[in-house]
Protein backbone atom coordinates (compact mmCIF):
# COMPACT_ATOMS: atom_id res chain seq x y z
CA UNK A 1 0.00 0.00 0.00
CA UNK A 2 1.38 3.37 -0.99
CA UNK A 3 2.54 5.86 2.19
CA UNK A 4 0.16 8.87 2.82
CA UNK A 5 0.08 11.58 5.21
CA UNK A 6 -1.96 11.11 8.36
CA UNK A 7 -4.68 12.86 9.28
CA UNK A 8 -3.95 15.31 11.91
CA UNK A 9 -6.58 17.49 12.58
CA UNK A 10 -9.92 17.13 12.13
CA UNK A 11 -11.96 20.39 10.54
CA UNK A 12 -14.78 19.34 8.53
CA UNK A 13 -17.76 16.79 8.02
CA UNK A 14 -20.36 15.52 4.96
CA UNK A 15 -23.38 14.27 5.49
CA UNK A 16 -25.31 12.62 2.69
CA UNK A 17 -28.92 13.01 2.50
CA UNK A 18 -29.30 12.98 -1.21
CA UNK A 19 -31.23 9.54 -1.34
CA UNK A 20 -34.56 8.63 -2.05
CA UNK A 21 -35.46 6.23 0.83
CA UNK A 22 -37.07 3.77 -0.99
CA UNK A 23 -36.24 1.37 1.37
CA UNK A 24 -38.14 3.08 4.31
CA UNK A 25 -40.94 4.34 2.35
CA UNK A 26 -40.74 7.71 4.00
CA UNK A 27 -38.15 10.62 3.86
CA UNK A 28 -35.79 9.18 6.24
CA UNK A 29 -33.90 13.01 7.16
CA UNK A 30 -37.26 14.70 7.89
CA UNK A 31 -38.50 11.19 10.67
CA UNK A 32 -39.53 12.68 14.08
CA UNK A 33 -36.80 12.15 16.90
CA UNK A 34 -37.80 13.70 20.38
CA UNK A 35 -39.77 16.06 18.25
CA UNK A 36 -36.83 17.21 16.31
CA UNK A 37 -36.36 16.09 11.98
CA UNK A 38 -33.82 13.16 12.39
CA UNK A 39 -31.19 15.39 9.87
CA UNK A 40 -31.40 17.75 12.65
CA UNK A 41 -29.89 15.27 15.45
CA UNK A 42 -27.18 13.93 12.66
CA UNK A 43 -25.96 17.27 12.29
CA UNK A 44 -26.01 18.31 15.77
CA UNK A 45 -24.14 14.88 16.65
CA UNK A 46 -21.33 16.46 14.39
CA UNK A 47 -21.58 19.95 15.90
CA UNK A 48 -21.37 18.57 19.53
CA UNK A 49 -18.08 16.54 18.94
CA UNK A 50 -16.48 19.99 17.50
CA UNK A 51 -17.17 19.29 13.66
CA UNK A 52 -16.75 22.31 11.53
CA UNK A 53 -17.75 23.06 9.07
CA UNK A 54 -20.31 20.71 8.18
CA UNK A 55 -21.70 20.04 4.51
CA UNK A 56 -24.93 18.18 3.94
CA UNK A 57 -25.77 17.23 0.45
CA UNK A 58 -29.46 17.12 -0.31
CA UNK A 59 -31.01 15.98 -3.58
CA UNK A 60 -34.74 13.86 -3.00
CA UNK A 61 -36.97 16.85 -1.79
CA UNK A 62 -34.31 19.38 -0.91
CA UNK A 63 -36.47 22.01 -1.07
CA UNK A 64 -38.04 21.12 1.93
CA UNK A 65 -34.95 20.03 3.57
CA UNK A 66 -33.16 23.46 3.15
CA UNK A 67 -35.84 25.55 5.53
CA UNK A 68 -34.80 22.60 8.27
CA UNK A 69 -31.01 23.15 8.06
CA UNK A 70 -30.19 26.46 7.30
CA UNK A 71 -30.72 27.72 11.60
CA UNK A 72 -28.05 25.04 11.82
CA UNK A 73 -25.41 26.72 10.33
CA UNK A 74 -24.32 24.27 8.06
CA UNK A 75 -23.04 24.81 4.50
CA UNK A 76 -25.41 22.40 1.76
CA UNK A 77 -24.76 21.08 -1.34
CA UNK A 78 -27.44 19.83 -4.29
CA UNK A 79 -26.97 16.84 -5.81
CA UNK A 80 -28.83 17.48 -9.08
CA UNK A 81 -29.58 13.68 -10.35
CA UNK A 82 -29.79 11.83 -6.38
CA UNK A 83 -31.55 9.09 -8.31
CA UNK A 84 -29.32 8.24 -11.09
CA UNK A 85 -25.72 8.85 -9.14
CA UNK A 86 -24.34 7.10 -5.81
CA UNK A 87 -23.28 8.01 -2.47
CA UNK A 88 -20.24 8.83 -3.95
CA UNK A 89 -21.04 11.31 -6.12
CA UNK A 90 -23.12 12.98 -2.98
CA UNK A 91 -19.76 12.68 -1.23
CA UNK A 92 -17.52 14.26 -3.84
CA UNK A 93 -19.95 17.59 -3.77
CA UNK A 94 -19.96 18.12 -0.21
CA UNK A 95 -16.24 18.02 -0.04
CA UNK A 96 -16.04 20.35 -3.04
CA UNK A 97 -17.36 22.65 -0.26
CA UNK A 98 -15.15 21.83 2.80
CA UNK A 99 -12.17 20.96 0.52
CA UNK A 100 -9.66 23.15 2.47
CA UNK A 101 -9.68 21.37 5.67
CA UNK A 102 -7.49 19.09 7.02
CA UNK A 103 -9.74 15.97 7.27
CA UNK A 104 -13.84 15.24 7.39
CA UNK A 105 -16.05 12.95 8.99
CA UNK A 106 -18.55 11.24 6.75
CA UNK A 107 -22.55 10.19 7.82
CA UNK A 108 -25.29 9.26 5.78
CA UNK A 109 -28.28 11.53 7.35
CA UNK A 110 -30.08 8.32 8.82
CA UNK A 111 -27.33 8.37 11.37
CA UNK A 112 -28.95 10.48 14.50
CA UNK A 113 -26.91 8.55 17.36
CA UNK A 114 -23.30 8.92 17.35
CA UNK A 115 -21.98 10.46 20.56
CA UNK A 116 -18.80 13.06 20.45
CA UNK A 117 -16.42 10.84 21.98
CA UNK A 118 -17.17 7.91 18.60
CA UNK A 119 -15.62 11.39 16.69
CA UNK A 120 -12.77 12.14 18.95
CA UNK A 121 -11.97 8.18 19.12
CA UNK A 122 -11.87 7.81 15.68
CA UNK A 123 -9.35 10.81 15.35
CA UNK A 124 -7.53 9.63 17.87
CA UNK A 125 -7.11 6.69 16.72
CA UNK A 126 -5.85 7.81 12.82
CA UNK A 127 -3.61 10.30 14.89
CA UNK A 128 -1.80 7.21 16.73
CA UNK A 129 -2.25 4.89 13.58
CA UNK A 130 -0.62 7.32 11.74
CA UNK A 131 -3.01 6.82 9.04
CA UNK A 132 -4.71 8.78 6.64
CA UNK A 133 -7.99 7.06 6.94
CA UNK A 134 -9.56 5.83 9.99
CA UNK A 135 -13.30 4.53 10.31
CA UNK A 136 -14.87 3.07 13.67
CA UNK A 137 -15.96 -0.67 14.40
CA UNK A 138 -18.76 -2.31 16.40
CA UNK A 139 -18.87 -5.51 17.44
CA UNK A 140 -15.89 -6.24 14.79
CA UNK A 141 -17.54 -5.16 12.06
CA UNK A 142 -16.97 -1.40 10.45
CA UNK A 143 -19.64 1.66 11.37
CA UNK A 144 -19.99 5.18 11.77
CA UNK A 145 -18.27 7.70 11.03
CA UNK A 146 -15.70 7.76 9.11
CA UNK A 147 -12.52 9.79 8.35
CA UNK A 148 -11.02 10.51 5.72
CA UNK A 149 -7.83 13.18 5.69
CA UNK A 150 -6.97 15.09 3.00
CA UNK A 151 -4.29 12.89 0.92
CA UNK A 152 -6.98 10.70 0.10
CA UNK A 153 -9.29 14.12 -1.65
CA UNK A 154 -8.00 13.76 -4.72
CA UNK A 155 -8.89 10.02 -5.09
CA UNK A 156 -12.61 10.58 -3.88
CA UNK A 157 -13.20 13.88 -6.67
CA UNK A 158 -11.57 11.87 -9.63
CA UNK A 159 -12.57 8.65 -9.45
CA UNK A 160 -15.42 7.68 -11.83
CA UNK A 161 -15.44 3.80 -11.84
CA UNK A 162 -17.29 1.34 -10.46
CA UNK A 163 -17.68 -0.12 -6.39
CA UNK A 164 -18.18 3.66 -4.84
CA UNK A 165 -16.22 4.96 -1.62
CA UNK A 166 -14.55 2.14 -0.74
CA UNK A 167 -13.34 1.65 -4.31
CA UNK A 168 -12.24 4.93 -4.52
CA UNK A 169 -10.24 4.61 -1.18
CA UNK A 170 -8.52 1.15 -2.50
CA UNK A 171 -5.40 0.86 -1.38
CA UNK A 172 -4.94 3.74 0.95
CA UNK A 173 -3.74 3.07 4.52
CA UNK A 174 -6.81 2.68 7.18
CA UNK A 175 -6.87 2.44 10.73
CA UNK A 176 -9.91 0.47 12.71
CA UNK A 177 -11.43 1.34 16.31
CA UNK A 178 -13.61 -0.64 18.26
CA UNK A 179 -16.44 1.81 19.53
CA UNK A 180 -18.51 -0.93 20.81
CA UNK A 181 -21.86 0.65 21.12
CA UNK A 182 -24.20 -1.47 18.51
CA UNK A 183 -27.61 0.85 19.16
CA UNK A 184 -25.60 3.95 18.74
CA UNK A 185 -24.45 2.54 15.05
CA UNK A 186 -27.88 1.55 14.10
CA UNK A 187 -29.59 3.28 10.69
CA UNK A 188 -32.48 3.32 9.55
CA UNK A 189 -32.88 1.88 6.52
CA UNK A 190 -36.02 0.10 7.12
CA UNK A 191 -39.34 0.56 9.30
CA UNK A 192 -38.87 -1.61 11.23
CA UNK A 193 -34.86 0.28 12.07
CA UNK A 194 -37.43 3.34 13.05
CA UNK A 195 -38.47 2.17 16.18
CA UNK A 196 -35.43 1.42 17.77
CA UNK A 197 -34.07 4.29 17.05
CA UNK A 198 -36.66 6.34 18.09
CA UNK A 199 -36.39 4.27 22.10
CA UNK A 200 -32.54 5.07 21.82
CA UNK A 201 -33.27 8.50 21.13
CA UNK A 202 -35.64 9.02 24.07
CA UNK A 203 -32.65 7.52 26.03
CA UNK A 204 -30.01 9.45 25.00
CA UNK A 205 -30.70 12.71 23.54
CA UNK A 206 -32.51 16.23 23.79
CA UNK A 207 -36.16 17.54 23.29
CA UNK A 208 -36.88 19.84 21.01
CA UNK A 209 -38.73 23.05 22.82
CA UNK A 210 -41.71 22.11 21.85
CA UNK A 211 -41.72 18.92 23.92
CA UNK A 212 -40.66 20.45 26.93
CA UNK A 213 -43.45 22.90 26.91
CA UNK A 214 -45.45 20.39 26.20
CA UNK A 215 -44.12 18.51 29.40
CA UNK A 216 -44.01 22.02 31.07
CA UNK A 217 -48.11 21.69 30.48
CA UNK A 218 -48.27 18.28 31.53
CA UNK A 219 -46.46 18.95 34.84
CA UNK A 220 -48.32 22.30 35.72
CA UNK A 221 -45.05 24.60 35.99
CA UNK A 222 -45.56 27.61 36.67
CA UNK A 223 -45.36 30.95 34.55
CA UNK A 224 -42.28 32.41 36.53
CA UNK A 225 -40.57 29.01 36.57
CA UNK A 226 -40.83 28.45 32.97
CA UNK A 227 -39.27 31.71 32.81
CA UNK A 228 -36.69 30.43 35.08
CA UNK A 229 -35.70 27.35 33.03
CA UNK A 230 -35.62 29.15 29.85
CA UNK A 231 -33.40 31.82 31.62
CA UNK A 232 -31.09 28.91 32.73
CA UNK A 233 -31.71 26.95 29.33
CA UNK A 234 -30.33 29.68 27.58
CA UNK A 235 -27.33 29.88 29.54
CA UNK A 236 -26.61 25.82 29.73
CA UNK A 237 -26.42 26.13 25.52
CA UNK A 238 -24.14 28.86 25.81
CA UNK A 239 -21.69 27.32 28.12
CA UNK A 240 -21.97 24.28 25.68
CA UNK A 241 -20.68 25.80 22.63
CA UNK A 242 -18.40 27.19 24.63
CA UNK A 243 -16.81 23.97 25.82
CA UNK A 244 -17.27 22.96 22.42
CA UNK A 245 -15.64 25.84 20.62
CA UNK A 246 -12.25 25.36 23.04
CA UNK A 247 -11.71 21.72 21.49
CA UNK A 248 -14.36 20.17 24.12
CA UNK A 249 -17.16 18.26 23.20
CA UNK A 250 -20.95 18.37 24.68
CA UNK A 251 -24.15 17.49 23.83
CA UNK A 252 -26.00 21.40 23.89
CA UNK A 253 -29.15 20.22 22.87
CA UNK A 254 -29.49 18.10 25.60
CA UNK A 255 -28.31 20.82 28.85
CA UNK A 256 -30.74 22.99 26.70
CA UNK A 257 -33.60 20.52 27.67
CA UNK A 258 -32.56 19.60 30.67
CA UNK A 259 -32.21 23.45 31.13
CA UNK A 260 -35.61 23.99 30.33
CA UNK A 261 -36.92 20.71 32.41
CA UNK A 262 -35.00 21.06 35.72
CA UNK A 263 -37.36 22.94 38.12
CA UNK A 264 -40.42 21.70 36.36
CA UNK A 265 -41.67 20.53 39.56
CA UNK A 266 -40.42 22.84 40.94
CA UNK A 267 -43.56 23.36 43.92
CA UNK A 268 -43.07 19.61 44.71
CA UNK A 269 -40.41 18.31 47.94
CA UNK A 270 -37.22 17.20 46.59
CA UNK A 271 -38.30 18.27 43.30
CA UNK A 272 -34.93 17.42 41.18
CA UNK A 273 -35.60 13.93 41.57
CA UNK A 274 -38.92 14.05 41.13
CA UNK A 275 -38.20 16.28 37.30
CA UNK A 276 -35.76 12.77 37.24
CA UNK A 277 -38.31 10.05 38.11
CA UNK A 278 -41.24 11.85 35.65
CA UNK A 279 -38.23 11.68 32.36
CA UNK A 280 -37.20 7.93 33.10
CA UNK A 281 -40.57 6.68 33.45
CA UNK A 282 -41.46 8.74 30.01
CA UNK A 283 -38.11 6.98 28.64
CA UNK A 284 -35.61 10.48 28.69
CA UNK A 285 -33.04 8.62 31.18
CA UNK A 286 -29.73 10.52 29.95
CA UNK A 287 -32.55 13.97 30.29
CA UNK A 288 -33.11 12.20 33.61
CA UNK A 289 -29.51 11.79 34.85
CA UNK A 290 -28.62 15.56 33.91
CA UNK A 291 -31.81 17.15 35.24
CA UNK A 292 -31.90 15.47 39.05
CA UNK A 293 -28.57 16.56 39.84
CA UNK A 294 -28.77 20.04 39.07
CA UNK A 295 -29.07 21.29 42.42
CA UNK A 296 -25.94 20.04 44.38
CA UNK A 297 -22.49 19.29 43.13
CA UNK A 298 -22.52 16.02 45.45
CA UNK A 299 -21.41 13.24 43.15
CA UNK A 300 -20.90 15.09 40.17
CA UNK A 301 -17.87 14.88 38.51
CA UNK A 302 -14.76 17.21 38.21
CA UNK A 303 -14.72 17.84 34.30
CA UNK A 304 -17.41 19.88 32.47
CA UNK A 305 -20.03 17.33 31.27
CA UNK A 306 -23.98 18.08 30.48
CA UNK A 307 -24.16 17.52 34.60
CA UNK A 308 -22.21 20.28 35.84
CA UNK A 309 -22.92 22.54 33.02
CA UNK A 310 -26.68 22.70 33.71
CA UNK A 311 -25.69 22.55 37.42
CA UNK A 312 -22.93 25.78 36.71
CA UNK A 313 -26.03 27.02 34.41
CA UNK A 314 -28.64 27.11 37.34
CA UNK A 315 -26.13 29.22 39.26
CA UNK A 316 -25.91 31.94 36.89
CA UNK A 317 -29.77 32.40 36.92
CA UNK A 318 -31.72 33.85 39.88
CA UNK A 319 -35.30 33.78 38.64
CA UNK A 320 -34.43 34.98 35.03
CA UNK A 321 -31.71 37.02 35.35
CA UNK A 322 -28.10 36.50 35.06
CA UNK A 323 -26.24 36.93 38.17
CA UNK A 324 -22.61 35.69 39.62
CA UNK A 325 -22.24 32.59 41.37
CA UNK A 326 -21.71 34.59 44.65
CA UNK A 327 -25.07 36.36 44.03
CA UNK A 328 -27.47 33.47 43.21
CA UNK A 329 -25.89 32.05 47.04
CA UNK A 330 -25.90 35.66 48.81
CA UNK A 331 -29.52 34.77 49.92
CA UNK A 332 -28.85 31.00 50.87
CA UNK A 333 -25.94 32.34 53.05
CA UNK A 334 -27.71 35.15 54.74
CA UNK A 335 -30.11 32.28 56.14
CA UNK A 336 -28.34 29.71 56.90
CA UNK A 337 -24.97 29.58 59.03
CA UNK A 338 -22.03 27.53 58.28
CA UNK A 339 -22.14 26.04 61.56
CA UNK A 340 -25.54 24.22 60.25
CA UNK A 341 -25.80 20.71 58.56
CA UNK A 342 -28.07 23.19 55.27
CA UNK A 343 -25.31 26.31 55.31
CA UNK A 344 -22.40 23.34 55.45
CA UNK A 345 -24.29 21.89 51.90
CA UNK A 346 -24.62 25.06 50.50
CA UNK A 347 -21.40 26.31 50.94
CA UNK A 348 -19.27 23.23 49.41
CA UNK A 349 -22.11 23.79 46.65
CA UNK A 350 -20.91 27.16 46.29
CA UNK A 351 -17.73 26.24 45.77
CA UNK A 352 -17.90 23.70 43.57
CA UNK A 353 -19.79 25.77 41.37
CA UNK A 354 -16.94 28.40 41.25
CA UNK A 355 -14.77 25.82 40.36
CA UNK A 356 -16.44 24.76 38.09
CA UNK A 357 -16.78 28.33 36.58
CA UNK A 358 -13.13 28.77 36.73
CA UNK A 359 -12.78 25.94 34.66
CA UNK A 360 -15.22 26.75 32.05
CA UNK A 361 -13.23 30.39 31.67
CA UNK A 362 -9.84 28.76 31.54
CA UNK A 363 -11.14 26.44 28.89
CA UNK A 364 -12.58 28.48 26.74
CA UNK A 365 -10.64 31.74 27.39
CA UNK A 366 -13.59 33.55 28.03
CA UNK A 367 -15.46 35.76 30.99
CA UNK A 368 -18.11 34.52 32.83
CA UNK A 369 -18.98 38.33 33.20
CA UNK A 370 -22.92 39.16 32.60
Amino acid sequence: MEKVPAVKTVCGGVITAAGLSSRMGAFKPLLELNGLPMIVHTVLSMKNAGVDPVCVVVGFRGDELRPVLEPLQVLIAENPDPAGTDMLASVRLGLEQIKGCEAFFLLPADMPLIAPRVFRDVQRAAEQADAPYAVAMVEGKRAHPALIGKACYRRILEYRREGGLRAALEGVPVTETETGDAAMNRDADRPEDLADIRHTARQRLGLSDEKCLMLWDSAGTPEHVRRHCLAVAEMAEELARGVIASGGSADVLLCRSAGLLHDMLRTEQAHAQAVGARLRGLGYERLAEVTEKHMTAEDLPEELTEETIVFLADKLVRQDKRVTIRERYAPALSRFSADTETGHRIRLDLAAAERYGERWQQQTGKSLCL
